[in-house]
């Protein structure tokens, strides 16, 4: 007669007696709902309204023209270039750009769910 023992040990272990530090745990792991392309198209749309709403193309007041760097729309050189990072507590993403139409190092947020880019 063949009998065998499984032990499950700490990778499976869970702890009962904290509910919170698995939902904790969770939160922290939470995979972003924006693509890497659904993110350039965000900022690409941003680049042209604010072109239509007649903000300049250079300049600090030209949010659009430091996100994009050119005057051809967001592309997957610049996207990789920025400095980016995702904030799952508060599904944020932060990008930091900086280049020839920039005033220095500017910050862009995307909040993960809606969408929406703020500066």
């Amino acid at each position: 007669m063949l009998v065998l023992w499984l032990v499950v040990t700490e990778p499976w272990a869970t702890d009962e007696s904290n509910p919170t530090a698995s939902a904790t745990k969770t939160a922290e792991e939470a995979e972003p709902n924006l693509t890497e392309s659904m993110l350039i198209g965000i900022m690409d749309r941003h680049y042209e309204d604010s072109k239509e709403a007649g903000y300049p193309s250079v300049g600090p007041l030209s949010g659009g023209g430091c996100l994009i760097d050119s005057g051809f729309g967001m592309h997957l050189g610049r996207f990789t270039d920025l400095k980016k990072s995702f904030d799952p507590k508060k599904k944020e993403w932060e990008f930091q750009a900086t280049g020839r139409l920039c005033d220095g190092i500017e910050y862009f947020y995307i909040n993960d769910v809606t969408g929406k880019l703020s500066r």
